[in-house]
């Protein structure tokens, strides 16, 4: 990886196992101003530019992004580019952590358009627990930038199943005790209840995030 010249941002290597098979192209009114954006303060990394073209080609992990400014070289125009583009959907970027990206942004003086929150999503029969946020990029495309927290089944009332491999013979008879139900393919099963509770800087309620019995050292 190298920077790009005229900017501060780095260029990623290309590799061909990491190439994606849906890739987004935007069309904006400032490309070194995206890039500033997308890359400098959300993460992202060039990977090619075609500077005759003011188009760039950028990456984070698994997610690239085509970036062209309106009026140079080719466009691909449906209808008239109205701001805030991009109206009517937006694009859920997966990061590692979701709240540093958003304290970055907002270092970066950038109000979010949605604060940072824990978000229960049905999975089929399972629960995926997310931390994400929403932000606009410089030409008003939505942009929801999201990191995994864990994933469980609901309960009846609302909590977290959870499945835990216990190897121990001692611990397994202590939960059996307990009341916990035990599988028969060894594992025990736990509820964990998503209780509400305030998170400092968001207007409304986070969730504590399910967490396993301690095992202890001597029984593992």
């Amino acid at each position: 990886m190298y920077l790009v010249p005229g900017t501060g941002c780095v260029r990623a290597s290309v590799d061909d196992d990491a190439r994606a098979n849906l890739v987004p192209e935007l069309l904006v009114s400032d490309v070194d101003r995206s890039i500033d954006f997308w890359c400098s303060t959300c993460g992202f990394q060039v990977q090619y530019v075609r500077p005759e073209e003011r188009f760039a080609y950028i990456v984070l992990g698994s997610a690239h992004v085509m970036l062209e400014e309106v009026g140079v070289g080719r466009n691909w125009i449906t209808g008239p580019l109205e701001a805030p583009l991009g109206r009517g959907i937006n694009f859920q970027i997966t990061v590692p952590d979701a709240d540093l990206v958003a304290t970055a942004i907002g270092a970066a003086g950038i109000d979010l358009f949605g604060q940072p929150e824990t978000k229960q999503y049905q999975v089929g029969e399972d629960v995926a627990v997310v931390r994400q946020f929403l932000v606009t990029d410089p030409d008003g495309y939505l942009l929801r930038f999201q990191s995994t927290t864990g994933n469980g089944s609901p309960g009846q009332d609302g909590s977290m199943m959870r499945r835990l491999e216990v190897r121990s013979v001692k611990l397994r008879r202590l939960l059996q005790n307990l009341g916990f139900i035990y599988n028969d393919d060894g594992t025990f099963t736990y509820f964990h209840a998503v209780v509400p509770r305030k998170v400092d800087g968001s207007p409304r309620f986070g969730f504590r995030e399910p967490r396993p019995p301690k095992v202890p050292d001597e029984d593992r």
